[in-house]
């Protein structure tokens, strides 16, 4: 499996369920996503950046499109206890 990879901005239309992505440094948000399992950092950057539908992402990687879903849903869940501990470790 590969992945789309950004090399300077993070995606702007992460997804904003709490916690709010707001206030991050973009370089802090790319190595959160960078450090997603593979396959919850392809389906995550397919489905953002690329804005391929799970259908297409299921197409593409040869998986169903609930997995492509499931896939999604985890790297969400993932992103955003990241975010959490990084405003916790850095709160004022």
């Amino acid at each position: 499996m590969s992945f789309v990879s950004f090399d300077h901005n993070p995606p702007e239309d992460i997804p904003d369920e709490d916690p709010m992505v707001e206030g991050i440094p973009p370089s802090v948000l790319q190595q959160m996503i960078k450090e997603l399992p593979p396959g919850y950092r392809t389906v995550f950057n397919l489905y953002v950046l690329e804005q391929k539908s799970h259908r297409e992402i299921a197409s593409m990687l040869g998986i169903t499109e609930k997995a492509s879903a499931s896939q999604f849903s985890r790297a969400r869940a993932r992103l955003a206890e990241k975010i959490r501990e990084y405003r916790h470790s850095h709160e004022k």
